[in-house]
Formats: C-alpha cells, sequence, structure tokens
C-alpha cells in the first residue's frame, strides 16, 4: 500500500485563515496524512492548525534564503522533490475549499507514466488571451525551450495552474519544472508559466475542465457548482467582494464555521496576520450583528 499525503506550503502569514478553512474542508473527504509546510515567520499560527485534533496534521518548516518574485513557486518544487518518504503527494494552495473526496488526483498520478498531473484551470485553453500572454513571456529566456513555448502556444492547448497538482515526489517532471521555474523568476507567476512547457515535453495526466480547480471567477460553463472538486480562490477573491462576490459566498460560510468551532484557534487570531481585505469583512461583519 502506498504512503500518501495532502500538502500545502504557507509562506506569508496572510493566508493563514485561508489554511483553516481549506484543512477543516479538506477532512471532511480525506483521512489520511496531511503536511502543512510553513516558512518562519507563518510557522506559530501553522503548528496551532496543524496540532487541532480536528485537523492532525504534520508540519515541516521550511527554511528559505530566496524569498522575493516567485519564491514560493520555487519552494514547493523543491520541498516536494525532498519527501520521499511518501509515494504520492496532492498539493493544494491554501485558498482553497475540498468539496469531493480527491481520489481521482491520486489515481492520475498512477496513470501518469511520469508520475504527475496537472490540473487545468476552469476551461482556459490556448490562445486565449492571459494564458497566451503569460506563456509568450517565456520566448527568449536563456535556457527555456524555444520550441515547447510554440508547442504550448498551439490552439486547443488547455492552461494550467499551479496552485493544484498530484505527483509522485521521483517524478522526472520535478526538476526540469523547478528549474524552468527559477529560470524565469522575473516574470509573473512563473511556475504556472513554465508548468505549460513541462506539459509538453513530458507525458502527463490533465485533469480537465476545472473539476480540480475550479475559480468562481472563471468556472466552467459545463461544470455545474456539485462536480467541483476543489474550489480555488485566486487572488484573493474569496475576500475581495468587489473583484468576486460569488468568491465571497462560497467561502465565507466555510470561514464562519472555522470560526465557529475555533479551528487552530482561528478566532483569537483571525484580524491579525495582516490580511487587510479579510480584516475589513470582519470589521464590517461585526458593524452588522
Amino acid at each position: 500500500m502506498s504512503r500518501d499525503v495532502v500538502m500545502y506550503l504557507n509562506t506569508g502569514p496572510s493566508h493563514l485563515a485561508n489554511q483553516a478553512v481549506s484543512a477543516h474542508s479538506l477532512r471532511r473527504y480525506w483521512s489520511g496524512e496531511v503536511l502543512i509546510a510553513a516558512w518562519p515567520q507563518s510557522r506559530d499560527i501553522a503548528l496551532k492548525i496543524a496540532r487541532d485534533r480536528r485537523i492532525d496534521a504534520s508540519t515541516v518548516v521550511q527554511e528559505v534564503a530566496y524569498q522575493r518574485k516567485n519564491a514560493q513557486e520555487i519552494a514547493k518544487i523543491s520541498l516536494i522533490q525532498k519527501m520521499t518518504n511518501y509515494d504520492r503527494v496532492v498539493y493544494l494552495d491554501a485558498d482553497t475549499i475540498i468539496n469531493k473526496p480527491l481520489d481521482p488526483l491520486f489515481n492520475a498520478i498512477d496513470a501518469s507514466p511520469t508520475g504527475f498531473a496537472a490540473t487545468q484551470f476552469g476551461a482556459w485553453a490556448m490562445p486565449q488571451g492571459i494564458p497566451r500572454k503569460r506563456v509568450e513571456c517565456l520566448r527568449g529566456i536563456p535556457g527555456i525551450p524555444e520550441d515547447l513555448v510554440e508547442m504550448a502556444l498551439l490552439p486547443g492547448r488547455p492552461s494550467y495552474n499551479s496552485g493544484i497538482f498530484a505527483c509522485r515526489p521521483t517524478s522526472p517532471v520535478l526538476p526540469v519544472w523547478g528549474e524552468w521555474t527559477t529560470l524565469s523568476k522575473h516574470i509573473y507567476i512563473s511556475g504556472e508559466t513554465a508548468l505549460h512547457l513541462v506539459a509538453r515535453k513530458f507525458e502527463i495526466v490533465t485533469m480537465p475542465n476545472g473539476v480540480w480547480n475550479c475559480s468562481p471567477m472563471f468556472q466552467s460553463r459545463t461544470l455545474p457548482d456539485a462536480d467541483v472538486g476543489i474550489w480555488h480562490f485566486h487572488g484573493d477573491c474569496n475576500v475581495r467582494p468587489r473583484k468576486s462576490q460569488r468568491g465571497l459566498n462560497l467561502w465565507w460560510p466555510e470561514f464562519e464555521l472555522a470560526r465557529k468551532l475555533n479551528i487552530g484557534g482561528i478566532a483569537e487570531w483571525a484580524d491579525q496576520i495582516g490580511n487587510e481585505y479579510l480584516n475589513e469583512l470582519i470589521l464590517n461583519h461585526k458593524q452588522t450583528v
């Protein structure tokens, strides 16, 4: 029997409320091992969340020298390669709500010859403007294969999001992905962008149509809410109603439940983590109660 784990990585503390909410939702569908990795600045609260008996996660503090642009992308790829005590890893960004059992993600690892499964972001595909412009930024970067850039831009190619993926720590995809993410670290979300090239170089499994990476802003028209496996609240769209009221509507009841149950002590620290959008919502809620 394989040893499996669901893992998160927390860098700055502003997303720790997301972490508590996501881990709480995860435990409805996953009774196996959970690893909450954290940088030193997030360690104390990450430990409180992990040690809550309803979360029951292990923790690791990741010391990193580079903490600038795309550091989180680089760090998570590096960390997973060191987790060889596990057979299969599902990585989740903290700004997620799990809506179904994760078996399809773990099974996709086994179905991939390279032990790697990526998630399509909604129904995004080439040559849509946003993903196309991002991948085009890889052109001319030394060490980035130009032929793969052009292959990734071909019409119909899916667009990926690196906030949710599944792999073996020994997958040959990871070292190459990490290298290209580092080479392009000066561009916007280099890990996510480089993932489009990885999908052309290696035979990976693609989880399609946003089922396992569903944005409340860019949900596929063919994907009903009941079929969503994971909601992904990218760009703080769970706490920015002007950006996505739907994102807030989906996330806020889960946050309120986590506060009521005081998951990881969230009732004491939710307004102390430097998330200005969340602080405004908490204040407005207090004023209307």
